[in-house]
């Protein structure tokens, strides 16, 4: 009978992975195959572990990468509109990658803009800035491959100064319900992300050998870069919610935004005045946008990216359930921009 039970409690496991995995649910799901024969597995099962270590390198380097530790430096403050955000850097002088962290704290009922402007993906040209001096223009976004609610494939492109080629990402984006949080039972599964409470996106950049779609070679006069890196979002610790612009008495209601990512610039030597602009300037520009991109959703006054939310509603009605269940609080109550608010 034992041997029954065992049976039936592994297959229970196999059943729950799988819907994990569906669902998007990596982490969790890898928690249930922990222990399991190899033998007994699926694909989908394999394709949740595979994942799953993924997301756990990520949270650690998330974890692990603060200000002014491991080479980081500090790059400063920036604010938009009601959002403070901090901008760290590093270097690495050894491969010449670069590596660049974000960290945002904003009110919970941004999270459908956030979300909105990350992942329509085919109108960051409409709205990410370019500069003539140097030249610095996102010149075509496409979106190559979805599948799911967020697994998407997107082809950038970018003209840079010459007499640089223009330099070309394709990049693949990976979500990760993590806001279950699962107890360590039986054997014991890696820290990172047992305490749930995230969303996470993961960041790869792509070339030839990849599964869901062929990729031919780069064109000419075009230089394909590396680059990985992801998006954390999750609930505000004490620190950070008590701390800049969208400090309240109700600061239960903040999240935190985190940005990291390394990219080769696939140059043989990186000039410093090319690292002054991007990291001076470049980047808290961006992000600066970024924010005013997803206020302006909110406030309804981005007619694409709203169309989008109709047009995806059960992907949007997803995050406003799930935003709460990480939150742990009643359902927030409506604002003054109605359209993304109505995603109940």
């Amino acid at each position: 009978m034992a041997g029954c039970d065992n049976r039936d409690d592994i297959s229970a496991r196999l059943e729950k992975a799988s819907k994990c995995a569906k669902d998007e649910q990596y982490l969790l799901g890898a928690n249930y195959l922990e222990g399991i024969d190899p033998a007994r597995l699926q694909s989908a099962h394999h394709h949740c572990l595979g994942e799953a270590s993924l997301f756990k390198q990520l949270l650690g380097q998330v974890a692990h990468h603060r200000a002014e530790e491991d080479g980081w430096t500090k790059q400063g403050d920036y604010s938009q509109g009601s959002h403070d955000f901090t901008v760290f850097y590093k270097v690495d002088a050894a491969t010449d990658r670069i590596s660049c962290r974000i960290e945002t704290v904003c009110h919970a009922d941004m999270l459908v803009p956030i979300i909105s402007v990350l992942n329509e993906s085919e109108l960051y040209s409409t709205w990410i800035p370019h500069w003539k001096v140097p030249k610095l223009h996102v010149r075509k976004t496409e979106k190559l491959f979805q599948r799911g609610r967020s697994t998407q494939i997107i082809n950038i492109e970018t003209e840079v100064q010459w007499p640089l080629a223009t330099r070309q990402l394709i990049l693949k984006a990976v979500a990760c319900d993590n806001i279950d949080g699962y107890k360590k039972g039986g054997a014991s599964p890696n820290a990172q992300g047992n305490d749930g409470g995230r969303i996470i996106i993961r960041l790869e950049s792509l070339d030839s050998g990849c599964k869901e779609i062929p990729i031919p070679p780069a064109r000419n006069g075009i230089c394909r870069m590396r680059c990985n890196g992801g998006i954390v979002i999750e609930k505000a610790n004490a620190e950070m919610a008590t701390s800049g612009k969208e400090a309240t008495e109700q600061n239960h209601d903040l999240i935190t935004v985190t940005l990291i990512f390394s990219i080769d610039p696939q140059l043989r030597v990186v000039p410093q005045s090319f690292l002054n602009f991007f990291f001076r300037v470049a980047i808290g520009s961006v992000w600066c946008m970024f924010l005013r991109v997803a206020d302006e959703v909110k406030a309804e006054e981005r007619p694409a990216h709203l169309r989008a939310i109709r047009e995806k509603r059960d992907l949007y009605d997803w995050i406003k359930e799930r935003t709460r269940a990480m939150l742990l609080i009643p359902p927030m109550a409506s604002s003054k921009s109605s359209l993304v608010n109505q995603v109940k």
